[in-house]
C-alpha cells in the first residue's frame, strides 16, 4: 500500500514533469522536429484500410514497412474514429505518453532499490533529464514514446515475475514486452539486453527456476508479436535486420561517452552524475549490482542513442545518491541540515537542473517556422509531382527536419533524405551522400553542380534555409551558407522566397 505523502510526492513530481515538457509546445502548433515518416507511413495505413502495407509511399523509395507499428496503429486509429489532426496528435500523444512514464518510472525504481525515498528521488531526476524525454515529445515520439512506457512497465513485471514466479505477473510481463516490440526497435533491444543482464545476475546466485521463468516470458512475448513478426519475415527476409548490420552510428560513441563520464546529457556541471557515482559506491558496497552493471552495459550495447536509454539506470542510481548524501548529513550533521535547508539545497538542484534541461532541450525540440510551411504550399502546388528535391540545410541529417517534413507534406521526393532509410541498403553510404551534398555547397554552387553532375543525381529543385544566410554577423561561423551565389549562378531561376526559404529552380542547370 503505497503512503497518501507518497502518492502526493509522485503526482508533484508527474506534474512538474508535465509542465517542463509541455513548455517545449508553447506558442506554436506543429510537431516539435521529427515525425514526417511515420506521417506518411499512417496515411499508407489508412490508405490499405488497416492492413500492413508491405511498402511506405515515402519518398517515392518504397521502403519496406517493417517499422513497429503500434504507434502508427493507433494514432490512425485514434485519427480515424474522432476525426482528429494527425498533425495535432503527432503534438498530444508523445506528450502525455511521456508524462505517464513517470509514474510508472517510480514504480520500477521501487521493484529494483526497494527504498521508497530513493524511488521518488530517482523519479525527480528522471523527471528532471533531458534524455529522458527530449526524444519522446518529439513528433517521432508516436512511437519513441510508447517504447519507453512499455519497455519500463515490462521491466517491473519481468523483474516481478523472476523473483517470484507470479503468473499475473508472467501474463503482464509478456504482454508488455510484445508492445514494446511493436512499439520501437531501440526500446525493444534495450529491453532484451536489460533482462538479459538481470537473468545473468541471478542465475549466478543459483536460482535455477529463473531460467524456466526466462523461457516462458520469451514465449509469451514470442506469441504476442508472432503475426507481425512472420508477416515481415515472409515479406521482406534479411531486411528486418539491415538497422543492427548498419545503423548510421559508430558503436564507439557509447564506449567514449562512458569512459568520459558524459552519462546524463546535462549542458551544466553534471550534478546527477555525480550523484549517480555515489549510488554506484553505495550498491557496490553492499554487492548489489544488477543496476551497477546495467548502465555501462548500455553505452556498450546500444549503438544508437544510448543516452536515451541510459537515463534510467542512471536515475536509479542518482536516486541511490541522493538519498545517501542527504541520510549522511542528517545523520553527521543533524544539527546544521535542517528541513529547511535540505528544502532550499533541493529546490536549488532543481533550478540549476532546469535551467540546463531546457538548453539542451530547446536546440531540438522545436517545429519547423510558419515560414517553412508556407513553403511547402508552392511545393505542392507549382512543382511537378515527380519533382527532385536537394535540400542544403547546413545541418547534421538529425537535426534535418525541414526535409523530412517537406516530402512528408508535399509527396515530392527528396534528393538527400536519410529519415526512413534505415531499412535499406546503403544506410551509411546515405548519410554520407547527406554530408557530402552539404559540403560540396560549402564550397559554392561550382562545386555543387559539378559534383552532382559527375555522380549522375537528378535535382529539379534547391532549398536553401535563409535563416543562414551569411552575413556579417555570422560569417564567422556559417561562411558556408551562402545563398547569393547560388542565385547568381548561370541558369538559375529563383521561384520562391520568403522570410525563411529559398527555392531555386536548377532544370537548366543540372545535366540529364
Amino acid at each position: 500500500m503505497i503512503k497518501k505523502n507518497t502518492i502526493l510526492i509522485l503526482l508533484l513530481i508527474t506534474f512538474l514533469g508535465f509542465v517542463i515538457r509541455l513548455s517545449s509546445f508553447v506558442g506554436n502548433n506543429f510537431p516539435l522536429h521529427d515525425g514526417g515518416f511515420f506521417y506518411v507511413m499512417i496515411q499508407d495505413l489508412l490508405s490499405n484500410k488497416f492492413v500492413l502495407p508491405g511498402y511506405s509511399s515515402y519518398n517515392h523509395a518504397n521502403i519496406p514497412f517493417i517499422y513497429p507499428p503500434f504507434g502508427l496503429y493507433f494514432v490512425g486509429i485514434t485519427e480515424y474514429i474522432t476525426g482528429a489532426s494527425r498533425l495535432e496528435l503527432f503534438r498530444i500523444i508523445p506528450l502525455l505518453i511521456t508524462t505517464l512514464t513517470i509514474p510508472a518510472f517510480y514504480f520500477l525504481a521501487v521493484e529494483i532499490i526497494k527504498d521508497k525515498r530513493a524511488s521518488l528521488a530517482a523519479t525527480f531526476v528522471y523527471s528532471l533529464l533531458p534524455k529522458g524525454y527530449m526524444w519522446l515529445i518529439l513528433g517521432g515520439g508516436i512511437t519513441r514514446s510508447f517504447g519507453a512506457f512499455f519497455a519500463i512497465i515490462a521491466l517491473i513485471f519481468v523483474i516481478r515475475f523472476v523473483k517470484s514466479g507470479r503468473w499475473t505477473a508472467a501474463i503482464l510481463g509478456s504482454l508488455f514486452c510484445g508492445f514494446a516490440v511493436l512499439s520501437h526497435p531501440e526500446w525493444a533491444w534495450f529491453l532484451f539486453y536489460s533482462i538479459g543482464i538481470f537473468v545473468i545476475l541471478k542465475l549466478i546466485t543459483k536460482e535455477k527456476s529463473i531460467v524456466i521463468r526466462s523461457f516462458l516470458l520469451f514465449l509469451g512475448t514470442i506469441f504476442i508479436i508472432l503475426p507481425w513478426l512472420l508477416t515481415i519475415i515472409n515479406r521482406h527476409g534479411r531486411l528486418i535486420y539491415l538497422p543492427l548490420q548498419d545503423s548510421g552510428f559508430s558503436r564507439w560513441n557509447g564506449i567514449i561517452k562512458l569512459l568520459l563520464l558524459e552519462w546524463s546529457g546535462e549542458i551544466l556541471f553534471p550534478v546527477f552524475t555525480l550523484f549517480s557515482i555515489i549510488g554506484i559506491i553505495n550498491l557496490t558496497k553492499k554487492k548489489e549490482w544488477f543496476v551497477v552493471f546495467w548502465l555501462p552495459l548500455v553505452f556498450l550495447l546500444q549503438v544508437r542513442a544510448a543516452g536515451q536509454r541510459a537515463v534510467i539506470p542512471l536515475a536509479l542510481l542518482a536516486g541511490i545518491g541522493i538519498t545517501t548524501v542527504f541520510f549522511y548529513l542528517n545523520s553527521h550533521h543533524s544539527k546544521i541540515m535542517s528541513r529547511r535547508k535540505i528544502a532550499i539545497i533541493t529546490l536549488g538542484i532543481f533550478t540549476y537542473s532546469l535551467i540546463g534541461n531546457l538548453i539542451t532541450v530547446t536546440d531540438i525540440a522545436k517545429p519547423l517556422q510558419s515560414q517553412s510551411i508556407e513553403s511547402f504550399q508552392w511545393i505542392k502546388q507549382e512543382a511537378p509531382a515527380d519533382s527532385k528535391i536537394l535540400v542544403i540545410s547546413g545541418k547534421d541529417w538529425i537535426k534535418d527536419n525541414y526535409s523530412e517534413w517537406m516530402t512528408a507534406l508535399t509527396g515530392r521526393h527528396s534528393v538527400s533524405l536519410v529519415q526512413g532509410y534505415e531499412w535499406l541498403p546503403g544506410f551509411s553510404d546515405r548519410i554520407s551522400r547527406y554530408h557530402h551534398l552539404q559540403y560540396e555547397y560549402s564550397k559554392g554552387m561550382v562545386d555543387l553542380v559539378t559534383w552532382v553532375n559527375q555522380n549522375n543525381v537528378e535535382i529539379d529543385y534547391l532549398i536553401l534555409p535563409k535563416g543562414n544566410r551569411m552575413e556579417i554577423s555570422n560569417w564567422d561561423s556559417e561562411p558556408a551558407l551562402h545563398w547569393d551565389d547560388a542565385m547568381l549562378f548561370p541558369g538559375v531561376d529563383k521561384v520562391f522566397e520568403n522570410e525563411s526559404v529559398l527555392i531555386l529552380d536548377l532544370r537548366n542547370v543540372i545535366d540529364r
